[in-house]
């Protein structure tokens, strides 16, 4: 959660700063899980809204249609070629 690297539980000058932020982007296939999630936990936590606006990227998808993953299928563009 954001508010965990920015020092909670104590009140700390980048905890003020940075959070609540203005907006949550991530992509919509984990969008309902892990975006709720977020601002459900911030709000439980530090009573504040984690951000205003939440929304969702594109995914990136290979020629069969699948989504590319650098990590799990190795499916990323060859920069040499």
């Amino acid at each position: 959660m954001p508010f965990t690297s920015l020092g909670w539980p104590g009140k700390t000058k980048d905890l003020e700063r940075y959070l609540p932020s203005s907006v949550l982007i991530t992509g919509n296939d984990i969008h309902l899980l892990l975006g709720r999630a977020m601002i459900m936990m911030t709000l439980h936590f530090t009573d504040k809204v984690r951000s205003a606006t939440c929304t969702s990227n594109a995914i990136v998808r290979d020629a069969e249609g699948e989504k590319m993953s650098k990590s799990q299928r190795a499916t990323t563009i060859d920069p040499s070629t």
